[in-house]
Protein backbone atom coordinates (compact mmCIF):
# COMPACT_ATOMS: atom_id res chain seq x y z
CA UNK A 1 0.00 0.00 0.00
CA UNK A 2 2.78 2.46 0.90
CA UNK A 3 4.62 1.67 -2.35
CA UNK A 4 1.46 2.49 -4.32
CA UNK A 5 1.12 5.84 -2.52
CA UNK A 6 4.77 6.57 -3.20
CA UNK A 7 4.20 5.83 -6.91
CA UNK A 8 1.15 8.11 -6.95
CA UNK A 9 3.04 11.01 -5.32
CA UNK A 10 5.94 10.49 -7.73
CA UNK A 11 3.51 10.62 -10.65
CA UNK A 12 1.79 13.78 -9.38
CA UNK A 13 5.05 15.62 -8.70
CA UNK A 14 6.38 14.56 -12.11
CA UNK A 15 3.15 15.80 -13.67
CA UNK A 16 3.51 19.25 -12.03
CA UNK A 17 7.21 19.50 -12.94
CA UNK A 18 6.44 18.73 -16.59
CA UNK A 19 3.68 21.35 -16.76
CA UNK A 20 5.79 24.07 -15.13
CA UNK A 21 8.84 23.02 -17.18
CA UNK A 22 6.84 23.20 -20.41
CA UNK A 23 5.74 26.73 -19.56
CA UNK A 24 9.29 27.93 -18.83
CA UNK A 25 10.75 26.26 -21.93
CA UNK A 26 8.17 27.46 -24.44
CA UNK A 27 6.71 30.59 -22.79
CA UNK A 28 3.67 29.79 -24.93
CA UNK A 29 0.34 29.25 -23.15
CA UNK A 30 -1.02 27.05 -25.98
CA UNK A 31 1.93 24.64 -25.70
CA UNK A 32 1.52 24.56 -21.91
CA UNK A 33 -2.20 23.85 -22.20
CA UNK A 34 -1.59 21.14 -24.79
CA UNK A 35 1.03 19.50 -22.58
CA UNK A 36 -1.37 19.72 -19.62
CA UNK A 37 -4.18 18.04 -21.57
CA UNK A 38 -1.86 15.28 -22.84
CA UNK A 39 -0.45 14.60 -19.37
CA UNK A 40 -3.95 14.65 -17.89
CA UNK A 41 -4.94 12.04 -20.48
CA UNK A 42 -1.98 9.86 -19.51
CA UNK A 43 -2.93 10.09 -15.83
CA UNK A 44 -6.56 9.24 -16.63
CA UNK A 45 -5.51 6.20 -18.66
CA UNK A 46 -3.28 5.03 -15.79
CA UNK A 47 -6.10 5.61 -13.29
CA UNK A 48 -8.60 3.68 -15.45
CA UNK A 49 -6.15 0.78 -15.73
CA UNK A 50 -5.62 0.69 -11.95
CA UNK A 51 -9.38 0.83 -11.34
CA UNK A 52 -9.90 -2.06 -13.76
CA UNK A 53 -7.28 -4.13 -11.91
CA UNK A 54 -9.02 -3.38 -8.62
CA UNK A 55 -12.39 -4.43 -10.07
CA UNK A 56 -10.94 -7.73 -11.31
CA UNK A 57 -9.33 -8.51 -7.97
CA UNK A 58 -12.55 -7.68 -6.12
CA UNK A 59 -14.49 -9.98 -8.44
CA UNK A 60 -11.94 -12.78 -7.94
CA UNK A 61 -12.07 -12.45 -4.14
CA UNK A 62 -15.88 -12.50 -4.17
CA UNK A 63 -15.89 -15.62 -6.34
CA UNK A 64 -13.44 -17.38 -4.04
CA UNK A 65 -15.58 -16.56 -0.99
CA UNK A 66 -18.79 -17.86 -2.60
CA UNK A 67 -17.54 -20.91 -4.48
CA UNK A 68 -18.12 -24.52 -3.49
CA UNK A 69 -15.14 -26.62 -2.43
CA UNK A 70 -15.72 -30.38 -2.50
CA UNK A 71 -13.44 -32.95 -0.90
CA UNK A 72 -13.43 -36.73 -0.69
CA UNK A 73 -12.99 -38.52 2.61
CA UNK A 74 -13.49 -41.81 4.36
CA UNK A 75 -15.59 -41.38 7.48
CA UNK A 76 -17.72 -43.77 9.55
CA UNK A 77 -16.58 -46.64 7.31
CA UNK A 78 -18.12 -44.93 4.25
CA UNK A 79 -16.68 -42.90 1.36
CA UNK A 80 -18.15 -39.41 1.44
CA UNK A 81 -18.03 -36.17 -0.49
CA UNK A 82 -18.22 -32.99 1.57
CA UNK A 83 -18.77 -29.42 0.47
CA UNK A 84 -16.54 -27.22 2.62
CA UNK A 85 -17.21 -24.11 0.52
CA UNK A 86 -19.75 -21.33 0.88
CA UNK A 87 -21.81 -22.13 -2.21
CA UNK A 88 -23.71 -25.23 -3.34
CA UNK A 89 -21.90 -27.69 -5.59
CA UNK A 90 -23.72 -29.07 -8.61
CA UNK A 91 -23.09 -32.25 -10.63
CA UNK A 92 -20.43 -33.64 -8.28
CA UNK A 93 -18.57 -36.56 -9.83
CA UNK A 94 -15.32 -38.44 -9.23
CA UNK A 95 -13.07 -39.78 -11.99
CA UNK A 96 -12.17 -43.47 -12.01
CA UNK A 97 -9.24 -44.22 -9.70
CA UNK A 98 -6.76 -46.57 -11.37
CA UNK A 99 -5.27 -49.09 -8.94
CA UNK A 100 -3.43 -51.33 -11.40
CA UNK A 101 -2.83 -50.75 -15.10
CA UNK A 102 -1.82 -54.37 -15.73
CA UNK A 103 -4.95 -55.83 -14.09
CA UNK A 104 -7.15 -53.03 -15.41
CA UNK A 105 -8.25 -52.51 -11.82
CA UNK A 106 -10.12 -49.31 -11.05
CA UNK A 107 -12.45 -47.94 -8.45
CA UNK A 108 -15.40 -46.32 -10.16
CA UNK A 109 -17.83 -43.88 -8.62
CA UNK A 110 -20.80 -44.14 -11.00
CA UNK A 111 -23.05 -41.67 -9.19
CA UNK A 112 -23.33 -37.99 -9.99
CA UNK A 113 -24.64 -35.92 -7.10
CA UNK A 114 -26.93 -33.27 -8.60
CA UNK A 115 -26.73 -30.89 -5.59
CA UNK A 116 -24.38 -30.87 -2.61
CA UNK A 117 -25.41 -28.09 -0.26
CA UNK A 118 -23.08 -25.85 1.73
CA UNK A 119 -21.32 -27.82 4.51
CA UNK A 120 -23.16 -31.01 3.54
CA UNK A 121 -21.56 -34.47 3.51
CA UNK A 122 -23.16 -37.46 1.82
CA UNK A 123 -22.12 -41.06 1.19
CA UNK A 124 -20.55 -41.62 -2.22
CA UNK A 125 -20.40 -45.37 -2.94
CA UNK A 126 -17.85 -46.80 -5.32
CA UNK A 127 -17.43 -50.03 -7.25
CA UNK A 128 -14.32 -52.14 -7.72
CA UNK A 129 -13.85 -52.96 -11.42
CA UNK A 130 -11.36 -55.69 -12.36
CA UNK A 131 -10.67 -56.33 -16.06
CA UNK A 132 -13.92 -54.59 -17.01
CA UNK A 133 -16.18 -56.47 -14.58
CA UNK A 134 -17.70 -55.16 -11.37
CA UNK A 135 -16.34 -57.31 -8.57
CA UNK A 136 -17.97 -55.86 -5.48
CA UNK A 137 -18.78 -52.50 -4.01
CA UNK A 138 -17.57 -53.66 -0.59
CA UNK A 139 -14.39 -55.30 -1.90
CA UNK A 140 -11.15 -55.13 0.06
CA UNK A 141 -9.74 -53.27 -2.97
CA UNK A 142 -11.82 -50.28 -1.85
CA UNK A 143 -9.45 -50.08 1.14
CA UNK A 144 -6.91 -48.49 -1.24
CA UNK A 145 -8.84 -45.24 -0.78
CA UNK A 146 -8.98 -45.53 3.00
CA UNK A 147 -5.90 -43.77 4.40
CA UNK A 148 -5.72 -46.27 7.29
CA UNK A 149 -5.23 -49.19 4.90
CA UNK A 150 -3.81 -47.55 1.77
CA UNK A 151 -0.54 -48.99 0.47
CA UNK A 152 -0.29 -46.90 -2.71
CA UNK A 153 -0.41 -43.20 -3.62
CA UNK A 154 -3.60 -42.88 -5.64
CA UNK A 155 -4.80 -39.67 -7.31
CA UNK A 156 -8.48 -38.76 -6.96
CA UNK A 157 -10.08 -36.01 -9.06
CA UNK A 158 -13.41 -34.48 -8.10
CA UNK A 159 -15.33 -32.36 -10.61
CA UNK A 160 -18.23 -30.05 -9.78
CA UNK A 161 -19.92 -26.82 -10.84
CA UNK A 162 -21.16 -23.74 -9.04
CA UNK A 163 -24.67 -22.31 -9.56
CA UNK A 164 -23.43 -20.41 -12.65
CA UNK A 165 -22.21 -23.75 -14.06
CA UNK A 166 -18.56 -22.76 -13.81
CA UNK A 167 -16.49 -25.96 -13.61
CA UNK A 168 -14.06 -26.72 -10.80
CA UNK A 169 -11.72 -29.62 -10.10
CA UNK A 170 -10.11 -30.66 -6.82
CA UNK A 171 -7.15 -33.04 -7.01
CA UNK A 172 -6.40 -35.23 -4.01
CA UNK A 173 -3.89 -37.97 -3.32
CA UNK A 174 -4.80 -40.84 -1.01
CA UNK A 175 -1.71 -42.39 0.50
CA UNK A 176 -0.86 -44.37 3.62
CA UNK A 177 -2.16 -42.40 6.59
CA UNK A 178 -3.46 -39.32 4.76
CA UNK A 179 -5.57 -37.68 2.11
CA UNK A 180 -3.78 -34.65 0.70
CA UNK A 181 -5.19 -31.86 -1.46
CA UNK A 182 -2.61 -31.32 -4.21
CA UNK A 183 -4.32 -29.00 -6.64
CA UNK A 184 -7.40 -27.67 -8.26
CA UNK A 185 -8.91 -24.63 -9.82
Amino acid sequence: MKAERKDLWFLLIGFLVLIVGTYFVSKDVIVTETATVILTGVVLIWYAWETNQLRRETQRQTEIQLRPFVIFRFENEVFQVSNLGNGPALNVRIDDVRISKEDRAVIRFPEVVPVLLVHESIPFPGEYILQGNTVDSESSAMAHLNPRFASLRLPVQIHFNNVEMKSYTVKLVVSPGTIEIVGGN
